[in-house]
C-alpha cells in the first residue's frame, strides 16, 4: 500500500500511489525553535506595521508581482520586509529599484534564522507570499511560511497560485495573480476585517492543531482509513 504525503502538484508523484495526499490536506507544524516562539500570544495591537515576505529572493517566489501591482496608498502605513536566501542579485536590484520608483517602503534583510523569521513573523501585522512557480510546477503546494503565519498568528494575503489548507480559510485572504484589480481589492477588503480577531483566532487554531502531534495522529489517522478500504477493496480501490 503505497502513500505520497506530498505531491507536490506533479501528476508523475501520483502514479502507482494507492493513496496521494491532496496538496491542500496536509497541516504542517513548524519547528521546535519556532513553536517556543509562537508560544506566547503576541497581541495584535502592540505589532509593527510590517508586511512580512519571507521567502527565497528569486523569479519563481514572484515577489516583484506584489511590488508592481500594489497600489502604493494602499500600503502606504506598511513597511514591506523581505527577508530570503538572494538567488539572484539581480532580481533583488529590481525589487529595490520599483519600490524606489514607486515610493514604497521596504527592504530585503536576506537569508536569517527560523527563529529570526519566527520573531520577525510575530510581531509582523501581515504575511504575504506571491509564489509563482511554473512551468515546473503548477502551483506553490501549501507552503510551510502559511503555516507558521497561522501559528504565530498572523493574517496571510497570498496569490491564488499559493495552496493552504481549507482550515486556514478564514485566517487570510487571496487574489488572483498577476491581477492588479484583484489584488488591490483583495488587500483592501482584507485591511477592513478585524484583523486583530483574525489573529486571534489564527493563534488558537495553530496552538491546538499545529503541533506536531495533532498533525501525525490526523495522518497516521488518514492512511490507516485508507489501507482498510484497500484491504477490503484491492485493486478496486480509489
Amino acid at each position: 500500500f503505497k502513500v505520497n504525503i506530498s505531491p507536490i502538484g506533479l501528476t508523475k508523484n501520483k502514479k502507482g500511489v494507492h493513496l496521494p495526499f491532496k496538496d491542500n490536506y496536509m497541516l504542517k507544524p513548524p519547528q521546535d525553535d519556532m513553536q517556543n516562539i509562537f508560544a506566547e500570544y503576541q497581541e495584535y495591537g502592540e505589532r509593527k506595521d510590517i508586511i512580512f515576505i519571507p521567502a527565497s529572493i528569486g523569479t519563481d517566489k514572484n515577489q516583484l508581482e506584489f511590488i508592481k501591482l500594489v497600489n502604493p496608498d494602499a500600503i502606504k502605513k506598511y513597511e514591506l520586509v523581505f527577508a530570503g536566501p538572494i538567488r539572484s542579485k539581480k532580481y533583488a536590484d529590481s525589487m529595490l529599484n520599483v519600490m524606489h520608483n514607486r515610493g514604497i517602503d521596504g527592504k530585503i534583510l536576506g537569508h536569517i534564522s527560523k527563529s529570526q523569521v519566527a520573531i520577525l513573523m510575530k510581531h509582523s501585522k501581515i504575511v504575504a507570499l506571491t509564489t509563482d512557480p511554473r512551468p515546473y510546477q503548477p502551483y506553490d503546494p501549501s507552503p510551510r511560511v502559511i503555516h507558521e503565519a497561522v501559528r504565530a498568528g498572523t493574517p496571510f494575503f497570498v496569490s491564488d497560485l499559493v495552496i493552504f489548507p481549507d482550515a486556514f480559510k478564514n485566517f487570510g485572504r487571496t487574489y488572483r495573480h498577476q491581477d492588479e484589480f484583484s489584488l488591490n481589492k483583495s488587500f483592501l477588503d482584507f485591511t477592513k476585517l478585524d484583523l486583530q480577531k483574525v489573529s486571534k483566532e489564527s493563534f488558537i487554531f495553530g496552538e491546538k492543531k499545529l503541533t506536531m502531534n495533532y498533525v501525525c495522529k490526523l495522518t497516521y489517522d488518514k492512511i490507516i482509513e485508507n489501507y482498510n478500504n484497500f484491504l477490503e477493496n484491492g485493486d478496486n480501490f480509489v
